[in-house]
C-alpha cells in the first residue's frame, strides 16, 4: 500500500494533481510530487497569466497550463487540487 496516497500497487490508478499557483512552495511541493508512485502532475494555473503557468508547467512536466484558475477548476480530469 501506499499509504500517503491510499492506493494499492496493483491498482495503478494515478491521482491527477492540479496546482493553483507557481510559487516557491509550490515549485517544492511539485520536485517533491515527482517521486511519490501514483501522483500525475497534470495541471497549473497562475492568475498572473498563460506564460506563467507554461513556464512552470514545462519546468515541472505537468500536462496542461491554464491562464486563470476558473479554466484550470473546469478540468473534469483533475482528482485533487493544490493551492
Amino acid at each position: 500500500y501506499d499509504l500517503r496516497l491510499g492506493l494499492t500497487k496493483k491498482k495503478h490508478k494515478k491521482i491527477k494533481w492540479g496546482f493553483m499557483g507557481a510559487g516557491r512552495v509550490a515549485h517544492d511541493f511539485a520536485n517533491a510530487l515527482k517521486v511519490v508512485e501514483g501522483a500525475e502532475l497534470h495541471c497549473v494555473a497562475v492568475s498572473s497569466g498563460l506564460e506563467r503557468s507554461e513556464n512552470f508547467a514545462k519546468l515541472h512536466g505537468f500536462i496542461k497550463a491554464y491562464g486563470s484558475y476558473e479554466e484550470a477548476l473546469k478540468d473534469k480530469e483533475v482528482d485533487i487540487i493544490y493551492l
